[in-house]
């Protein structure tokens, strides 16, 4: 069964990181080379000091803006320095509970 992300709601506001830890698929001898974040349109993600990186078996990314009440699509890949490729989907739902 392929793995699904859930990353917890944020306010349309709100501009936060996002960590994906690959541990579970990354065997000790190998490590992540490269990485890739895809995000669906109305959504920003982070670029210049907040692009997506590698932090040791994790992936780092930062997510943006958004309209209140849509959920939005996240996949995420590693890619390691033995060959080995892993990709992570996802979601995210973007909220903002003050009343109007």
């Amino acid at each position: 069964m392929p793995d699904y992300l859930t990353l917890d709601a944020q306010h349309p506001s709100d501009d936060l990181d996002h960590a994906v830890r690959f541990t579970k698929w990354l065997p000790s001898d190998d490590t992540i080379a490269s990485c890739a974040v895809s995000v669906s349109a109305g959504l920003n993600l982070g670029t210049s000091s907040k692009a997506p990186l590698i932090a040791g078996p994790n992936i780092v990314f930062w997510l943006s803006g958004g309209e209140s009440g849509q959920e939005y699509y996240v996949q995420v890949t590693a890619e390691t320095s033995q060959g080995r490729r892993k990709i992570v989907d996802g979601a995210i739902l973007i909220l903002d509970p003050t009343p109007l």
